[in-house]
Order: structure tokens, then C-alpha cells, then sequence
């Protein structure tokens, strides 16, 4: 499997200067400096806009005051996003913002927690003229394509990158697929007899069940399904073909 070649809307260098300039953003109902943290934490992180919405600050504070390893279990907390973190809560200690676990990690001006359109105007009023065009999940997708670079940077296996990267995103491999190839899935769309049977063929192509048994079985599930369109079942055949075919002698 050869590495993806990614598509970021937006490279570090670009989220570090639109931080920067969202910062400085103050009116009597928007608070940049908060914005630029959250804006941050989006990016490194890898969050969706409702997970960073639902944050208090015990998510990212232990039982001693430290900053904790992990957020969300599976995303790891460096050094760097630590760094944001320790400088977010001064911040908000400083402005009289409320600083008990219970309390959102990212209050909006009136120091209540914010609401998905309400963030999502203050963040286009806060960006207007520098960056119109990149939302939350425009920088999310960012933040995980520099995820998976980092790891090819390091040498890892294609397939140990994109493991590695579905667990970052808490993403199918299809969806991570996508959002490195900077083609965004729509979120929110209800489980489909597609969805189940390509969620089969991932396994496959991470190598598990590869065997002839099994891929014929699979493939004359889908050639049987009476809920599946003709072009469904061809998409899937197609696909199925194809991961198959690396496990192939000829391709080991």
C-alpha cells in the first residue's frame, strides 16, 4: 500500500498565523483569545466541533491540577497542545472566567458554554478577511492529515499510519480516506447495508479474513442483497476486487 498524498485546506504555518490574528479579536460578545486556543485544539487534536463544544476543564485537568496524558482516551496530549492548554486556563483565570472542572473549557462571552451556531458566527465574524472559506472542519481535517504525515515522516508502515490515524480521528478508514484526500464525508448520515459490507472489505484490506472462503462468501452477500442498488453492488464488487488482489502471491 503506498502512503496518501494529502490535501490539507490549511498547513500548520497558516493555522499558527490565523490563531495569531483571531486572538487579537475582542468585541462585548466575542472573546479571540479563547477562540485562537480552541482553534488550536481543533487542529492538534483533531476534534469535531460538537466534541470540543461538550469539554469542561476536568477533561483535560486530573485529580492533581496536572494536564492529563490523553483527551478522549485515544487522542494523545503532547507537549505542544500541553503548552496551549496551560496558557488557555491562565487566561481564563485572568479575565474572571469560571475555573472548576465542571466549568466549559471553551465559555463563550457571556461565560456560559457555547452553542454550535453561535460559535460558528463568532468564528466567521473573528476569521472575516483572512480566512472566510476555513471552518472547524476544514481545520480538523488539517490537523489529522498532519497527523498521518508525521507518521510517514517517522517511517511507519502505510497501513500502521492509517490504523493509527483512524484511532486519532475516531474515523472508519474510508472516512480517513477521505479527509486526507481533502474529500470530506458528511457526518450524520444513518448506517446503511453499504456502509456494513465496505466496513468487511477495511478488514480485508488490513488483512484480516483474506481468505478465498471468506472473500466469495462476502462477494455473493452482495450479489444476493436485495437492498442494495445495482450501482451499490458494484461499487462494492469493484472495491472488493481490488483489496483482495494484494493479497494475491503475486503481490506478497
Amino acid at each position: 500500500m503506498q502512503t496518501i498524498q494529502t490535501r490539507p485546506s490549511i498547513s500548520e504555518i497558516e493555522l499558527v498565523e490565523l490563531a495569531a490574528r483571531v486572538k487579537h479579536f475582542r468585541t462585548p460578545f466575542i472573546d479571540g483569545e479563547i477562540l485562537s486556543s480552541l482553534i488550536k485544539v481543533v487542529y492538534y487534536c483533531g476534534l469535531k466541533k460538537a466534541e470540543i463544544l461538550a469539554l469542561n476543564i476536568g477533561n483535560i485537568i486530573d485529580k492533581k491540577g496536572k494536564i492529563r496524558q490523553n483527551i478522549l482516551d485515544s487522542v494523545p496530549i503532547t507537549d505542544q497542545i500541553k503548552e496551549v492548554f496551560r496558557d488557555h486556563l491562565t487566561n481564563l483565570k485572568a479575565d474572571g472566567y469560571s475555573s472548576i472542572k465542571s466549568s466549559p473549557l471553551f465559555p463563550n462571552r457571556q461565560k456560559k458554554r457555547y452553542g454550535p451556531r453561535q460559535l460558528q458566527y463568532n468564528l466567521e465574524k473573528s476569521m472575516q478577511g483572512f480566512a472566510d472559506d476555513i471552518g472547524l472542519e476544514k481545520i480538523r481535517q488539517s490537523g489529522i492529515c498532519r497527523f498521518y504525515e508525521r507518521m510517514v515522516v517517522e517511517g511507519r508502515s502505510n497501513t500502521e499510519c492509517l490504523q493509527e490515524t483512524m484511532r486519532f480521528s475516531r474515523c472508519t478508514l474510508r472516512h480517513v480516506k477521505g479527509i486526507l484526500k481533502n474529500k470530506i464525508i458528511p457526518a450524520g448520515r444513518k448506517k446503511h447495508r453499504f456502509f456494513e459490507y465496505y466496513k468487511i472489505i477495511e478488514e480485508i484490506e488490513f488483512g484480516r479474513n483474506p481468505t478465498d472462503e471468506n472473500i466469495l462468501a462476502y462477494r455473493a452477500q452482495i450479489n444476493n442483497d436485495e437492498k442494495l442498488k445495482p450501482t451499490e453492488k458494484s461499487l462494492l464488487i469493484k472495491e472488493l476486487h481490488r483489496v483482495t488482489s494484494l493479497h494475491d502471491p503475486e503481490h506478497q
